[in-house]
């Protein structure tokens, strides 16, 4: 077993605000889909069949003629290039089915019942997962603090 790929226990599950979290999560979802419509020209992240992340980092490119509008430019594509790196890295700290859920939920819409028929896995797994998912997410972006209960 591989340091990931077990499910959080009940334990941690309890200390941390789920609800919260859960939007938290989606907010970072919205954000990389808006970043993808704004910054068309850079590589952004891409799910693979397997649900693995493949990403390749920024190339920086000399487009315009005006010097500043480039240096802004590029920084925001650097910004947004260790913005991806993050959630790309923070994304490998997950299981597979955690993975699959995160992205089912998030990035696709499914609901529990949808997504536990097409991996084979009940619903009470299914949100038990996600909860572990996204708490491991979090806390891989340094994001969980916030979110603690106690």
């Amino acid at each position: 077993m591989t340091k990931n790929s077990a499910i959080l226990p009940d334990e941690l599950l309890k200390i941390y605000d789920y609800s919260l979290m859960s939007k938290e999560v989606r907010k970072i979802f919205n954000t990389v889909n808006l970043l993808k419509i704004r910054y068309d020209q850079v590589s952004m992240p891409t799910i693979t069949a397997n649900y693995e992340i493949k990403y390749s980092s920024f190339v920086k490119r000399n487009n315009s003629k005006v010097e500043d509008y480039v240096v802004k430019k590029l920084t925001n594509e650097e910004n947004l290039d260790k913005y991806l790196s993050k959630i790309v890295y923070a994304f490998s700290h997950l299981n597979q089915d955690e993975k699959i859920i995160l992205i089912e939920t998030y990035k696709k819409g499914k609901m529990d019942d949808e997504i536990g028929f097409s991996i084979g896995i009940c619903r009470e797994y299914v949100v038990k997962s996600r909860k572990s998912a996204v708490i491991k997410f979090l806390t891989a972006l340094k994001l969980d603090e916030k979110f603690l209960k106690i």
